[in-house]
């Protein structure tokens, strides 16, 4: 193995994923430089250093905790954490990236070695994360300068960085998996394969979204703490009984626990060395995809003259765009998160024990209402190089913009009416409440979806990159201030009639307000949409 050639690939990565940040020309900017993420971790390290030290020195906190155990408490959890998140974030970027560009294809033309790909892969991934690791350094370096233990942070430092390589590498391991289990789909064909593609990406994403919801981070990070000593066969714990072992030598200045925890360092090591071999024998098996399965039938081709949507009212484009957006939903990997985003929200406010009934609806209605106004707001800036296909074709902008709304509209209402199925489930609520409560969502969701297409048509993303945005943060922003203020104007008039119950004000005359409100706001927000594409159409006709 080349270290040489793993350094170039290293540097490669880095700068690809550098080039995800910024509109401008990477040989243009110094802030494109890897060299910038080093200048950070150190600016990261020493502010929050200093931070934490300062309000150390200056409040009563060491007086409030007991901060010896607090700071040992942190450095025995921390190492699992930090594997948790390496790994987190390696399967977020890989599902991130389009499927043109996350494939491997390119570097088997390249004079590399797997070991050589996968040393280069992992130190990228780590080195682009370097400031989070930077962080959590410069805060266990105050509490440990404070509590007598930087002898037992530097062992700290070096068991991390020993589990953010196993991380990296266990990436590697879930990166060539993927890429077989997604090959192997593609090679069986069909609708099945790839719905079960979409099943199986989606039920992996929620599994390490539930495990970083904050809530279990806590529970996982005592029961590290607690239960560690009891899971000394568990590899991934081992960095964590290496620093039990040195904090007992520390106090007790007992050799045996000094070798135990060496041991464990060393079998942290060994393990970390053992997932590298796994990961690059895995990387040369499957290093080129399985062929694609193309099936020819013998039927002849005709074209469906209605169909379901020419029935609801749509025209053939309108309907020919709605079903290629439903397909990329469906088929593109990076769209993955827009689905599973809002049932991990689902899921986990439906966990939560809320007693009232309009505080839970509220917090069940956030997932319709987020894959709603993010789809929306990623619906234009989708189309990436395709743009070119659909603006060259005799298509208006109502078109355009009938069929990104219906695309939203449609998949958004089924998720609303199972979240309200849900909800009946939970809490069996009075006839009255249901009703209300399905119109006051169905205008919200309405409003999310013409909001989003609104503000998405003026701040598109269409560069295709390794890891597409679809649009501008600051679209982002305006999306969320502007839908923030009509959201509550719009459930204005229910939380007036819930909290005061005015005799003036009856329900009926509630939802009436509620819907009025609405309609001012959707026919506001379907005109921004309209000129937005407009303003599109007639910058990249040809």
């Amino acid at each position: 193995m080349n270290i040489k050639s793993s350094y170039r690939i290293a540097r490669t990565l880095v700068l690809s994923m550098l080039r995800t940040s910024s509109k401008i020309g990477i040989q243009k900017s110094f802030w494109r430089r890897p060299i910038i993420i080093v200048m950070a971790d150190i600016l990261v390290f020493s502010i929050l250093a200093m931070i934490v030290f300062a309000l150390l020195s200056l409040t009563g906190l060491p007086k409030l905790f007991d901060l010896y155990f607090v700071t040992t408490q942190i450095l025995i959890g921390l190492p699992s954490i930090i594997l948790l998140m390496i790994i987190l974030y390696g399967i977020m970027w890989e599902l991130g990236q389009a499927a043109g560009l996350s494939s491997s294809d390119v570097v088997n033309w390249l004079p590399i070695k797997p070991s050589e790909f996968v040393l280069g892969s992992a130190i990228s991934t780590i080195y682009y994360l370097s400031w989070l690791l930077a962080g959590v350094f410069g805060l266990t370096f105050a509490l440990s300068l404070w509590a007598g233990l930087i002898w037992t942070w530097t062992l700290f430092v070096m068991l991390s960085l020993i589990t953010a390589f196993i991380g990296a590498f266990v990436v590697e391991v879930l990166r060539a998996v993927m890429n077989r289990v997604s090959s192997t789909f593609y090679k069986r064909g069909g609708r099945s394969a790839i719905f079960g593609r979409l099943v199986i990406t989606i039920l992996f994403l929620i599994f390490f979204m539930m495990i970083f919801q904050v809530n279990y981070i806590y529970a996982i990070l005592e029961a590290i703490a607690a239960g560690v000593p009891f899971l000394w066969f568990f590899p991934p714990v081992w960095p964590s009984l290496a620093m039990i072992n040195a904090l007992i030598a520390n106090i007790l200045g007992s050799p045996y626990y000094g070798a135990l925890s060496l041991g464990y360092g060393a079998l942290s090591l060994g393990f970390g060395l053992t997932l590298f071999w796994a990961s690059q024998r895995l990387r040369a098996k499957y290093w080129v995809p399985a062929e694609v399965s193309i099936r020819v039938t013998t039927s002849k081709y005709a074209p469906k003259t209605k169909g379901f949507l020419g029935r609801l009212g749509f025209t053939s484009i309108e309907a020919a765009l709605i079903r290629k957006d439903f397909k990329s939903l469906t088929r593109r990997r990076e769209m993955t998160m827009f689905i599973a985003v809002p049932i991990f929200l689902t899921i986990i406010y439906a966990a939560v024990p809320i007693e009232e009934i309009e505080i839970l609806s509220l917090m069940l209605l956030l997932g319709p209402i987020i894959f709603a106004g993010s789809l929306s707001l990623a619906s234009i800036g989708a189309e990436g190089d395709a743009l070119w296909n659909i603006f060259s074709n005799p298509i208006q902008e109502k078109e355009i913009t009938k069929a990104k709304f219906a695309f939203v509209l449609l998949p958004s209402l089924i998720i609303l009416f199972a979240v309200i199925g849900l909800l009946v489930v939970l809490t069996q609520p009075s006839i009255s409440f249901l009703i209300s409560f399905t119109i006051v969502a169905l205008c919200l969701l309405v409003e999310s979806a013409l909001v989003g297409l609104a503000v998405g048509a003026r701040y598109p993303d269409f560069r295709v990159i390794p890891r597409s945005r679809f649009f501008r943060p600051m679209g982002f922003v305006i999306f969320f201030f502007i839908y923030g203020a009509l959201a509550a104007s719009t459930i204005m008039p229910s939380v007036i009639y819930i909290i005061f119950q005015p005799q003036m004000l009856i329900l009926p005359v509630v939802i009436f307000i509620t819907i009025l409100v609405t309609g001012v706001i959707c026919y506001a927000a379907y005109r921004f949409a309209l000129s937005g594409v407009s303003a599109i159409l007639k910058e990249y006709s040809i």
